[in-house]
């Protein structure tokens, strides 16, 4: 009894299973209101969270596919940006892996207001996201 549980708690923890993603278009995950980190998997919630935007929403099978977005909200100039890195299938998780990037001092930035976001389109995965976040401050020198 007892090897048998270590046998299967070994193989459990080795299950970890690259995902492919395709990057979508930009300007539509910028309609994202505040911070967000979400999947998106029907179209009731791509129009609630997106449906305000006057930019073409994704045409989405959500039958097969999800969406997942990111957004840092609303950011007091440019030189912010934040991208899916990775994602990948866990036992109990789809683990997202993101790169968020803030302007260093020494940074030329417009003092336009930005949104940055990122929107991937994925297969439909029916687990709980788990979101890690990687800080980057960019050296502009």
């Amino acid at each position: 009894m007892i090897v048998w549980l270590l046998a299967s708690s070994v193989s459990m923890a080795k299950f970890e299973e690259t995902v492919s993603f395709s990057r979508l278009e930009v300007r539509c995950c910028a309609a994202a209101p505040s911070r967000m980190m979400r999947a998106i998997r029907n179209q009731q919630e791509l129009k609630s969270v997106l449906g305000r935007s006057r930019v073409t929403l994704p045409v989405v099978d959500f039958r097969k596919n999800m969406l997942i977005l990111i957004s840092m909200g609303r950011q007091p100039s440019s030189g912010y940006q934040t991208r899916i890195t990775s994602v990948v299938d866990t036992v109990q998780t789809l683990k997202v892996q993101i790169e968020e990037t803030i302007p260093g001092r020494s940074c030329l930035v417009t003092d336009a207001e930005t949104r940055p976001c990122d929107l991937v389109l994925t297969k439909k995965v029916n687990k709980r996201l788990a979101f890690e976040v990687t800080p980057q401050t960019k050296d502009c020198q």
